[in-house]
């Protein structure tokens, strides 16, 4: 009677313990995920700014020569490649203490006035590229109910579940969804890129798409199938008792 009171007490604090883990784990992941959510743009603060007060409709930019008034453009992003070598160094830039030394560039940022940009044919990409933002937008807003959803069911005890199998699967598509999102993204951009610009000396590249987005989705969808083959497993252990 005591052993059984032992096992009973042990098994318990086993639960408890996996719970607490749980729960540490998935505040652990919710806060990467607004970390990864806020890191673009914190890393990015600058352009973000700019973003925002242009979208204010805040006119005019300063070049060399001083601020260009009255100005309505669009800013660029326009990732480049020397066109003859990656060892090519076509620009020259000049240090604090003067010395001139030779660069090149890998990413411009191009400040266009918008009597040119409304000039080129690039508004049906341009509204495809606000639909396809929507879409990130709404998928980045799904993802963390699924993934707090999944842990709600692992904290009550139910491991091999059919509503686990169809969260992580969820997840699984719609992880690989940002990722197909983000690669058209980029490739609207190089797209309109090649129409509205002839560089000289640098080719205009596609912007990569970060290939871990597609990874985590594969897996999450390898381990779905391994739930769900734990869930056919479970049934067919209750059915046989």
């Amino acid at each position: 009677m005591k052993n059984l009171f032992l096992k009973k007490e042990k098994g318990m604090l086993k639960g408890v313990f996996f719970k607490r883990k749980i729960t540490f784990l998935s505040v652990i992941a919710g806060v990467l995920y607004v970390w990864m959510l806020i890191f673009p743009v914190w890393d990015e603060w600058e352009d973000a700014k700019s973003g925002f007060l242009r979208g204010c409709g805040v006119e005019g930019y300063e070049n060399q020569e001083g601020l260009v008034r009255d100005s309505l453009f669009e800013v660029f992003y326009v990732r480049v490649t020397p066109e003859e070598s990656v060892m090519f160094f076509p620009e020259n830039i000049q240090l604090e203490g003067g010395e001139n030394v030779d660069s090149s560039y890998s990413l411009m940022k191009i400040a266009l006035p918008d009597e040119v940009v409304r000039k080129a044919k690039i508004n049906a990409m341009e509204i495809l590229q606000g639909i396809i933002s929507l879409i990130m937008l709404v998928l980045y807003l799904m993802l963390p109910f699924r993934f707090f959803g999944l842990i709600s069911y692992l904290q009550n005890g139910y491991f091999f579940d059919r509503r686990n199998v169809r969260l992580i699967r969820q997840m699984s598509w719609m992880i690989i969804g940002l990722y197909l999102c983000d690669y058209l993204f980029k490739h609207l951009s190089w797209k309109i890129n090649l129409t509205l610009f002839d560089l000289k000396d640098y080719a205009i590249v596609q912007i990569a798409s970060d290939p871990l987005w597609l990874v985590i989705g594969v897996v999450a969808l390898l381990l779905a199938e391994v739930f769900a083959q734990g869930v056919l497993l479970e049934e067919e252990r209750k059915l046989t008792i």
